[in-house]
């Protein structure tokens, strides 16, 4: 449960601050301050997916270890 309120609490300040970057990036611009904001906004990009790939990993075996403990509860047992 920690790793998801890790998870679901980076992406959220990770799409704010993607939005703030947007939203500057969209706003009139010389040349270069564009292509900065580009050029920042593509390495968050990169971030973003590197930690959903690594993540995304452990929420998978988070949520297989739910639904085996789910399985041995439906099928009688003690879930242990």
């Amino acid at each position: 449960m920690a790793v998801y309120l890790l998870i679901s609490s980076y992406l959220a300040a990770a799409t704010a601050f993607m939005a703030r970057v947007i939203a500057r990036a969209l706003a009139p611009q010389r040349g270069q301050g564009l292509a900065e904001y580009a050029i920042v906004l593509a390495l968050i990009a990169v971030v973003v997916v590197g930690a959903v790939t690594l993540l995304g990993e452990a929420i998978t075996g988070v949520f297989e270890s739910i639904t085996r403990e789910l399985q041995g509860l439906d099928s009688g047992g003690n879930g242990n």
